[in-house]
């Protein structure tokens, strides 16, 4: 049953509409728990948790609220799926717990969200044509929303390749200042700290 998440990962992943690949994914019931109360985090963050009423959605529920949410802007950048837990006790549906991580972006307005949650699924009997257990139940629990906007806090300083060209890197302060240079060893390249960013020079003359 693991092996229906799995695919699900596999396409989003090379899907050039990531959209269209949730809308098909097979289930009978989907439950969503709406918004709670957002509180502020580091770095201008807001982290909303998911406790709000259940909507539960059908199969054409949910490619209308998926259409909705592209209207607005929303686009799926990546996402994590992990298996971690089975359980078929006696008489009753195999059950399965999904970890999800979906990270999503509305370009327009540089808006960045993370959702994080568990994904109880109960499951179908049988396979489909594909040869893929389907999820009868699926119900978002112990859910958050972690959302920012503007520009990314993470920037990109370097971009050097393959690793293997630059490896090691060291971390050291060279010059005493109380700050630490990077030191790509393999690419004869030092990294300073100039306000607040990085400037790269070559180490020794080549």
């Amino acid at each position: 049953m693991e092996d229906t998440f799995v695919k699900l990962w596999d396409l989003l992943r090379s899907a050039p509409d990531k959209r269209v690949v949730l809308a098909n994914f097979p289930f009978t019931t989907l439950i969503l728990p709406g918004r709670g109360e957002a509180q502020p985090f580091d770095a201008g963050v807001m982290v909303t948790p998911l406790t709000g009423r259940l909507a539960k959605m059908s199969p054409s529920d949910w490619k209308k609220f998926l259409d909705g949410l592209a209207l607005e802007g929303f686009e799926l950048v990546q996402s994590e799926w992990h298996h971690e837990k089975f359980e078929q006790a006696p008489g009753r549906a195999a059950e399965s717990l999904v970890s999800v991580v979906l990270h999503v972006m509305v370009p327009a307005s540089e808006r960045r969200l993370i959702l994080k949650g568990k994904l109880a699924v109960s499951w179908a009997m049988g396979k489909n044509e594909d040869g893929y257990h389907v999820p009868d139940r699926i119900e978002l629990k112990d859910a958050r929303i972690l959302e920012r906007t503007g520009q990314p806090v993470f920037q990109v300083q370097l971009e050097e390749g393959p690793f293997s060209t630059i490896q090691p890197i060291l971390l050291y302060d060279l010059d005493g200042e109380g700050v630490l240079e990077i030191v790509l060893a393999g690419g004869n390249t030092e990294l300073r700290k100039q306000d607040d960013r990085y400037v790269q020079t070559r180490m020794c003359a080549e």
